[in-house]
């Protein structure tokens, strides 16, 4: 199993195309590559890892991200395969040819400056009918249009040599939504949250390794119904982690985190001093105290831990988080 036209954002947003060989009797319907010396051939498979999917807001806009980051890897193998033919060039290892690699420069250019314009224009159109439909439901956190032209123009953007088609594509894509390319709407922000919990052990591996409890894996696909993954599993072996002490050592993080929160020391706004007298409402200079932990910096992780609670369905920290932010809201 090889990989091709690997894009990578981080470690949990990244996309390629796995390149797998298989036996000639076992290919039914699928898109494959002949090899002339061989009874198998090349399966090429679409590996859509990223995690700013889950963040869009909506499912058609989710839809249309996965099959235009799907094209760009894609079609360009198609082109690639196509060429080589063309040529009579034998084998993958002729992706070193200059001559083949500013064809594909120009193709990929083509691809975004026309193909993807006019069908990024289109799903864009539609995604903005879906929202003005559903908004009168109910209610979005964010803007699913915006978002989704924002996570698709950065998966482009880490193409750097089609900078320039990708750029006047982002201008065209935001002002057909009234926006201006540099306003701060239109400025993209990682959304995907990040809770670290170290040492995570796996009892059949007898690994340990920090788990970033916030990465939501793609949904899975079986017999065309989609599975969502709640627990977590060992990238060595594939076991599953004991979920019920993750859950128990995020209930201790939110005890711990709450206990600092209540006995912080509060200090002068004006001289960082810690305060001496707790019933006073000013410092000795006269001027407001503060708190080493704001109450947004407390509510903001809690706020995280409950939704990793609602996604993992951890009833008892969901139960922790949900009392503990009621009384900050209080």
């Amino acid at each position: 199993e090889f990989h091709y036209h690997f894009l990578f954002l981080d470690e949990y947003n990244f996309g390629t195309l796995t390149l797998e060989r298989r036996d000639k009797n076992e290919v039914e319907d699928e898109y494959w590559i002949e090899e002339e010396t061989s009874e198998t051939v090349v399966i090429p498979s679409v590996v859509t890892a990223w995690s700013i999917m889950n963040y869009i807001g909506s499912d058609m806009a989710k839809e249309y991200f996965r099959i235009i980051t799907g094209r760009f890897s894609r079609e360009v193998l198609k082109k690639q395969i196509e060429i080589q033919s063309r040529d009579e060039h034998e084998g993958m290892m002729s992706i070193y040819c200059k001559e083949l690699r500013d064809e594909l420069l120009q193709y990929r250019r083509k691809m975004i400056g026309k193909h993807f314009a006019t069908y990024l224009t289109r799903a864009v159109a539609e995604i903005v009918k879906d929202f003005n439909q559903q908004h009168s439901h109910h209610s979005f956190d964010t803007n699913p249009v915006l978002e989704f032209i924002k996570a698709v123009m950065v998966v482009l953007e880490l193409d750097q040599e089609v900078d320039t088609e990708v750029h006047v594509l982002k201008r065209s894509l935001f002002a057909q939504v009234g926006i201006a390319e540099y306003s701060s709407l239109a400025q993209w922000e990682n959304p995907c949250p990040t809770f670290i919990l170290p040492d995570v052990f796996c009892s059949e591996c007898r690994e340990t390794r920090d788990l970033n409890l916030c990465y939501m894996p793609t949904s899975l696909e079986e017999d065309g119904a989609k599975h969502k993954q709640i627990h977590w599993f060992c990238d060595d072996c594939g076991t599953e982690y004991d979920t019920i002490d993750i859950e128990r050592r995020l209930i201790q993080h939110v005890h711990r985190r709450i206990m600092r929160y209540q006995m912080q020391d509060i200090r002068c706004s004006k001289t960082n001093r810690v305060a001496t007298s707790f019933l006073s409402r000013f410092s000795a200079c006269g001027a407001d105290f503060k708190l080493d932990i704001v109450p947004e910096a407390a509510s903001s992780e809690l706020r995280t831990l409950r939704d990793i609670a609602r996604q993992h369905e951890l009833e008892d920290l969901l139960e922790v988080t949900t009392g503990v932010l009621a009384s900050f809201q209080n």
